[in-house]
């Protein structure tokens, strides 16, 4: 996922940076236990195994991921294992289990906007509680959409081969496999390096279409 945290933050205003740091742990906490839960339902208890039906921030953050995420913008959580062989349908299942993470983000996302949208009856829409939740919501869409670009490492590669007619799925999944990863990094390194927003531009995009409808849902 990519963050919009401003350094500066730990020394000009540390409650916001702190806010910041606990909306992080819960968006990608909620995130993974998401895919070990959606997992275990339909068999699989390999996470389970591994202590990751849990909510605790300490199994799911990953301190590389956590560094690099403040330093350069772009981290990660640790993946969930999952063995499709567990399932029942091994790529559809494995297609839901995937799509649980961005679809956790999605409801907490919507969540957010709802309590946004009651606590601006009490408190200004300048203050902190605002702050708090205006970051929670878009940090949620754009990771519920991040997460849903249809290319291996990401959610989106299983969730598209489980979507994927039977007849070309060798084919469809061969090439995910082979290319998708690189076709990310590529895309990744464009966009941090040169700054030119490949991704940022259209997941933005989309992830600010999803708090719009959100918003306008909340104001009837």
């Amino acid at each position: 996922m990519f963050s919009a945290i401003p350094l500066f933050w730990i020394f000009e205003d540390p409650l916001r940076f702190l806010l910041f740091i606990i909306i992080v742990l819960i968006s990608l906490s909620v995130h993974e236990a998401a895919h070990a839960w959606a997992a275990f339902s339909l068999g699989d208890n390999t996470a389970k195994l591994q202590g990751r039906l849990t909510l605790d921030p300490r199994e799911h953050i990953d301190l590389f991921g956590a560094i690099t995420f403040l330093l350069i913008g772009f981290g990660w959580g640790k993946p969930v294992p999952v063995n499709p062989r567990n399932f029942q349908n091994p790529r559809k299942d494995n297609a839901l289990v995937a799509f649980a993470g961005p679809f956790s983000n999605i409801v907490l996302a919507f969540v957010g906007m709802g309590i946004f949208a009651f606590s601006l009856k009490f408190y200004p829409e300048n203050s902190m509680s605002s702050f708090f939740f205006l970051t929670f919501i878009h940090l949620n869409a754009f990771l519920a959409i991040f997460n849903l670009i249809p290319l291996p490492p990401l959610d989106g590669g299983a969730v598209l081969i489980g979507l994927t007619p039977q007849n070309i799925v060798p084919k469809v999944g061969y090439f995910l496999q082979v290319h998708g990863p690189i076709i990310f990094y590529v895309l990744l390194a464009v966009n941090l390096v040169f700054h030119i927003p490949v991704i940022t531009g259209p997941v933005s995009f989309f992830a600010n279409g999803m708090t719009t409808i959100f918003a306008l849902i909340f104001s009837l």
